[in-house]
């Protein structure tokens, strides 16, 4: 049985690498407000979506 999906999801790579499935593309962005208020706005829309 597969593991259901979720904001934890990896996937690992033929090099044995694992990367996230899911990706807010925030990774280069510095902690603080600006940031916060950008992933709660994502999350907010994703689950008027859902």
């Amino acid at each position: 049985m597969q593991e259901p999906l979720n904001i934890s999801s990896r996937i690992t790579l033929q090099d044995g690498n694992s990367i996230p499935l899911f990706g807010l593309g925030v990774w280069a962005a510095q902690s603080g407000k600006e940031t916060y208020d950008a992933v709660k706005m994502l999350a907010e829309s994703l689950l008027t979506q859902v």
